[in-house]
Formats: structure tokens, sequence, C-alpha cells
């Protein structure tokens, strides 16, 4: 399967409507990281950059009406891509949150190991810390 580059005017409708089809909101387009791939049209994911020796491996999902081993070996060579790619720019550490099992299991043979089973995943935004009662 081919991978490449994401790129928000020719892919980001189609990764939305995947979103939207499993009932979730899409990241906004200025929320997407300046690195991502496409995988055979069927798995898109991204590379958060940190400024310390992390990054985050995020974002990943898969076209919903693609066979489901289509979908896993695309998010496999998905994962390999992200991995070579935060590799190549100097990070050591690498970490993927994840709410899918599909994903946890994909991680897993890359070497990934849970360590906080009890995370909490919390947003806020400089338009809501501005304008809103922080208590």
């Amino acid at each position: 399967m081919k991978v490449v580059p994401f790129s928000v005017k020719k892919h980001y409708r189609i990764m939305a409507s995947w979103y939207h089809s499993r009932d979730l909101s899409a990241p906004l387009p200025h929320m997407l990281p300046q690195v991502g791939f496409v995988v055979g049209g069927a798995a898109i994911g991204f590379l958060y950059q940190t400024d310390s020796c992390i990054a985050l491996l995020d974002g990943f999902i898969g076209h919903p009406e693609v066979l489901p081993s289509r979908r896993r070996q695309a998010i496999k060579i998905l994962a390999g891509a992200l991995l070579d790619e935060a590799s190549k720019r100097g990070f050591e550490e690498f970490l993927i949150t994840t709410s899918a099992p599909s994903i946890g299991v994909i991680a897993s043979e890359f070497g990934f190991r849970p360590v906080n089973q009890t995370m909490m995943m919390l947003s806020t935004s400089l338009e809501e810390q501005e304008g809103g009662d922080n208590g």
C-alpha cells in the first residue's frame, strides 16, 4: 500500500467523513500537525512533535468501508511510517493514546505497552480560557 503525506486540501474532507461515520468529531484542520500520512486510502494518522525527546503518534482513523483486514494492514504500515519519521526527526520516545483496542493491539506489535489504564484526556482552548468561567 502506498504511503503519501496528508494534505488538508486533498484529504481533510475524506478524513472528516470517516470520523463522522463513527459519530465522532473530526479534529479541525488548524489542530492537525504538519506531519501526517495516508496509507492506501484506508488509514490516516499524525505525528505530533514536542520540544522534548517524546513524539505522539495520534489521530489514527481507518476508512469505515474498507475490509477490516485491509484497514489493519494499512494502520500497521501507517504506524511504521510515523515511527520512522519520528526517528528521523530525532525523537527517542514514542506515545500513542487510543480508545480503540485494535490500535492498542497493533501498537503492541511495535513494542508499545500500556503505561496508564485510567488516564483521562481533557481539553480546553485559548478562546475558552479567555472567555470562560474557570471557577
